[in-house]
């Protein structure tokens, strides 16, 4: 095993890992972790070239 496939599982095994993480206080209602994924993915999408915004900003005030 090279270290392009050490480095693709570790990174699946941190992301799956954050998935069962926000799915668990989801179901306890606790949605910061929400938030702190909607920032990481869109970071994350624009470093590989998309160009997004988090619309939720522009919504101050509304739960």
């Amino acid at each position: 095993m090279n270290n392009q496939d050490k480095y693709i599982k570790k990174i699946h095994r941190y992301l799956n890992f954050l998935r069962l993480e926000i799915e668990t206080l989801n179901r306890v209602n606790l949605m910061d972790y929400n938030i702190i994924a909607e920032y990481f993915y869109r970071d994350l999408l624009v470093y590989y070239g998309f160009s997004l915004k988090n619309l939720n900003e522009n919504r101050v005030g509304i739960s």
